[in-house]
């Protein structure tokens, strides 16, 4: 019976090691590769690094471009905004590192905002869903995603998110701006020959929203109505109409920022 030997030559470094020190390998006589796994690590990170000599736009942002600490701390308008963004609409999983925010392809400039602020440059992708065109940003990052879950944008967030207690209040505004952009609406009723406008919120949190309503009165005057139970969906809505919607609005969108869409003044 041979004997299997229990030490190998590597064919790039040349040195008589272990074969514990190689990856087994069927398609080598045998079993196992030719390169030690230094060399293979090695060999694979030069071919990393030479891909993205080769092609930077492809490889680059998604390396060197991501702003992994991002969420690390919300010292600014424009980060609470795309928090509450994310909070609404985004898609966080742990499992994979990764985060993802889809949008109907009428709200691109939203997206693009998103984009500039978080991985600059990364790629969006468009698909064709339920007759609708949809534009989608999808990146890893381990960092960001840790960073998330702590200010409460989870994998199962929709039931379970609450006001994020790391939020400094000076960027409350833009916080549920954000969320406003993601998921909030305005419609129009026809009374007496004008239009008659309702601003408001979903979610599936009824604490989440009972929060934003407390924000906004504290900061207006003005409490949106609800929480109601918006029919079977499990979801959640606070409204304001007339006046009071005119005055949340005018109140939201004070710093500029936000979708052009969704305005009233």
């Amino acid at each position: 019976m041979l004997k299997r030997k229990e030490t190998k030559r590597c064919s790039r470094c040349q040195e008589v090691k272990s074969v514990s020190d190689f990856y087994k390998n069927k398609e080598w006589t045998d079993g196992y590769h030719p390169y030690c796994k230094k060399c293979v690590l090695a060999y694979e990170k030069a071919r990393r690094e030479s891909k993205l000599a080769q092609s930077p736009g492809r490889y680059r942002w998604k390396r060197d471009l991501i702003r992994h600490d991002y969420f690390a701390q919300i010292d600014s308008p424009i980060k609470a905004y795309v928090l509450g963004v994310l909070a609404a609409d985004g898609n966080v999983s742990p499992k994979h590192h990764s985060i993802a925010l889809e949008l109907s392809a009428k709200d691109a400039d939203l997206l693009e905002t998103v984009r500039h602020e978080l991985v600059p440059g990364g790629a969006i992708t468009s698909r064709y869903r339920h007759g609708r065109d949809y534009q989608k940003l999808v990146f890893v990052s381990r960092t960001m995603v840790n960073d998330l879950e702590a200010l409460g944008v989870t994998a199962v967030k929709s039931r379970t998110i609450a006001w994020p207690e790391r939020l400094p209040a000076s960027f409350a505004r833009e916080f549920i701006l954000g969320y406003f952009d993601g998921d909030g609406y305005i419609t129009y009723q026809e009374v007496s020959n004008r239009r008659y406008p309702y601003l408001g919120f979903t979610s599936g949190s009824s604490k989440l929203l009972i929060s934003i309503a407390d924000v906004i009165e504290q900061h207006t005057g003005v409490r949106p109505g609800g929480p109601w139970r918006k029919g079977l969906t499990g979801a959640y809505t606070i409204r304001a109409s007339g006046k009071s919607a005119f005055i949340i609005d005018g109140w939201l969108h004070a710093s500029g920022l936000g979708l052009k869409r969704k305005r009233l003044s």
